[in-house]
């Protein structure tokens, strides 16, 4: 019997068997070219009340932080919330598992009340294209979680007291650090397969923030033994408002 033989853009057809060849094997450059956007979902926080503090969950930037306010119902000077933003990138001729720059997280180390942050949020990006065949670039998803270390502040060390974010599921990329009242942002590298986290770029603003090779907490050379000492908040909110909230201390961040 004679078998019929058909070349398809998907591979060598032998009717009766199927013989798969790569895109690449057939002589066929497969690129693709749309955008990368994501959602923040599914926070965790330090106490549970503390999601009353928080914004922005199912959209791209996500705000927490309790800000105690002023007589006139004002958060005092240099106080806000501590934020994280996801901004929308594009990509542009990329092959499959070829490695991309196709987004940016942007961090804000905000002041709040102590023990009011969140710990965690998860990412959940999406690919948008028009480029279907032979490779379907358009509708490719990815979730990973993001572990948030609110440090505690000693007020002598910058590096130490840097607020700090990682991918919980890999430690292997380092953590993104920024410095106490800073905001700058890491460029997000990803490749197709299903769409895969793979590290990160360089800090937008060295004067804010930087990365760092570990998860750890940075120990402050300076202070064997830190005693973290209050933040201007103590001070400028005064012992009332802090008994009325039952916080030990006001602006001093804990993971």
């Amino acid at each position: 019997m004679r078998r019929k033989t058909i070349l398809t853009s998907c591979g060598l057809m032998v009717f009766g068997s199927m013989f798969a060849l790569t895109p690449s094997a057939m002589g066929i450059t497969v690129l693709g070219s749309g955008t990368i956007s994501a959602t923040l979902d599914n926070p965790i926080y330090a106490a549970p009340e503390n999601s009353a503090y928080a914004t922005g969950v199912g959209t791209s930037k996500f705000s927490w932080g309790y800000l105690i306010l002023d007589p006139n119902g004002q958060p005092y000077p240099g106080d806000s919330q501590s934020s994280i933003e996801f901004t929308s990138g594009t990509f542009s001729n990329v092959a499959p598992a070829e490695i991309f720059t196709g987004a940016r997280l942007q961090f804000h180390n905000g002041s709040y009340a102590g023990g009011t942050g969140a710990t965690g949020i998860d990412v959940n990006a999406t690919s948008s294209s028009d480029d279907h065949i032979p490779f379907d670039f358009n509708g490719q998803h990815l979730h990973v979680g993001l572990t948030i270390v609110n440090t505690l502040n000693d007020g002598i060390d910058p590096m130490h007291d840097a607020d700090f974010v990682y991918i919980t599921d890999h430690p292997e990329y380092g953590s993104f650090r920024v410095y106490e009242g800073g905001t700058t942002y890491i460029d997000l590298k990803f490749a197709f397969g299903s769409l895969i986290f793979a590290g990160v770029g360089d800090v937008g603003d060295t004067q804010s923030g930087f990365l760092w090779p570990t998860i750890d907490i940075i120990p402050n050379p300076q202070l064997p033994d830190p005693q973290p000492v209050p933040e201007p908040l103590t001070v400028a909110g005064g012992a009332a408002a802090l008994s009325a909230l039952g916080l030990a201390s006001a602006r001093r961040r804990k993971a």
